[in-house]
């Protein structure tokens, strides 16, 4: 986030129980709002509207007590309750105009926002006029300023740790980087830089979206996939980074948001066994099988499971709002896409055993020439991941045989 910048504003992501994140970032186009699973990095979008600026926002912050999440744009603040985001309820969002607590009419802009759940207030962050963290009262919308920091900080990032009740902030500037914010001792400390960009290597710059929540900073990146492909997480308790979660942000925007809402989304769970045809028992690297679960052309859910065995079982949450014919899409490595159907009721099931057949080296959808050609070629290598069908560590006669045994074999 650059300072003193006339702002825009933001949108959002996907949920597993009691683990659940809603991010957002203003691109450019029609947007959505999304929850985050945290336990499969799976997205689903909440709201599908075209370009409306009330799936933008700057800043977001949950009230898990009250299940209440809020949003600006601008100087805009927009409030919708937990159950009509489960149910995509456009009509369930209000919102207000911020102004100055001496009433004037002029709106004032944030550009972070988070729920204190111990004072029960909202609070935000502006990067122009008076730099600080600021008090909105979410019935007048009226704002006042609790703390103002020196201009060399830009707290584009906010939120509290309901677990804890310890405000944290991210600043571009100052060095760049986490930040724990006292509003009462009115001092903030520096924790820790920016982590680096796989895509480039070197130390993020500009990263505006934050939720904390469990002991956990999100650090949610406003780039689009290609520049900025994950967001971030930083465990308190150990001070450094533990993972990413693929970002959702198609295209780039100037501002990001995000919450921590673990009770947002009711789930179901759909479970079953994946079984790897033509492995050896004991794999000598993990296999990674995407998933898609759809209703008709629309994701409701995506994510990867880690197969270590020939047979693996597995639970995909789902929103627990989504009901009716739907299929699982399951695709990886050497093995051809099949398609299981599965009708959801919005309550756990399990879908049995899905077998995945073996032999697509090229991944082509169709088991053929070129994927004994394949084979051939890597005779005799280790740990390439297409070609050793078998995963027995070494590329053989065995994974010549399964390419032959299932030729002619086809993608669901």
């Amino acid at each position: 986030m650059m300072k003193n910048f006339v702002l825009a504003g933001l949108v959002v992501a996907a949920g597993a129980a009691n683990a659940q994140l809603i991010v957002g970032n203003d691109q450019s186009g029609a947007q959505t709002l999304y929850y985050i699973d945290l336990t499969t990095g799976g997205s689903t979008a909440l709201f599908t509207p075209a370009n409306a600026s009330n799936m933008k926002p700057w800043g977001m912050a949950a009230d898990n007590e009250n299940e209440i999440l809020y949003w600006n744009n601008g100087g805009t603040l927009f409030r919708c309750s937990f159950a009509d985001l489960r149910n995509g309820n456009l009509g369930g969002i209000t919102s207000l105009t911020m102004t100055q607590q001496n009433g004037t009419t002029t709106s004032v802009n944030f550009v972070a926002l988070a729920y204190d759940q111990v004072s029960n207030r909202l609070l935000g962050t502006r990067n122009i006029a008076i730099e600080a963290v600021h008090e909105i009262n979410t019935t007048t919308g009226f704002s006042a300023p609790i703390y103002t920091y020196s201009s060399t900080f830009d707290f584009g990032g906010l939120d509290v740790d309901d677990s804890s009740g310890v405000l944290y902030g991210l600043s571009d500037t100052g060095p760049a980087g986490i930040y724990s914010i006292d509003v009462t001792g009115l001092t903030q400390t520096f924790l820790s830089a920016y982590p680096n960009n796989p895509s480039t290597n070197l130390p993020e710059t500009d990263i505006d979206g934050m939720a904390a929540g469990n002991g956990k900073i999100y650090l949610v990146t406003d780039g689009n996939i290609t520049s900025q492909p994950v967001f971030y997480i930083y465990d308190i308790a150990t001070a450094s980074y533990t993972g990413t979660i693929p970002s959702v942000f198609t295209g780039a925007g100037t501002f990001s948001a995000a919450a921590f809402a673990p009770t947002l989304m009711s789930n179901q769970a759909v479970s079953g066994t994946l079984t790897l045809g033509d492995t050896v028992g004991t794999f000598a690297a993990n296999r990674s099988i995407s998933y898609v679960v759809k209703q008709g052309a629309t994701t409701i859910g995506s994510g990867s499971i880690t197969c270590s065995t020939a047979s693996t079982t597995f639970s995909i949450n789902l929103p627990a709002s989504a009901t009716g014919a739907s299929t699982i899409e399951l695709d990886g490595s050497s093995f051809l896409r099949r398609i299981s159907n599965v009708n959801l009721t919005g309550s756990n099931q399990s879908v049995g055993t899905i077998t995945l057949q073996n032999g697509d080296a090229d991944n082509s959808g169709e088991v053929d020439a070129v994927d004994i050609d394949l084979v051939i070629a890597d005779f005799g290598s280790v740990a390439v991941a297409a070609t050793d069908a078998d995963v027995s560590g070494e590329v053989d006669a065995a994974d010549i045989d399964i390419v032959i045994a299932n030729f002619g074999g086809v993608n669901d």
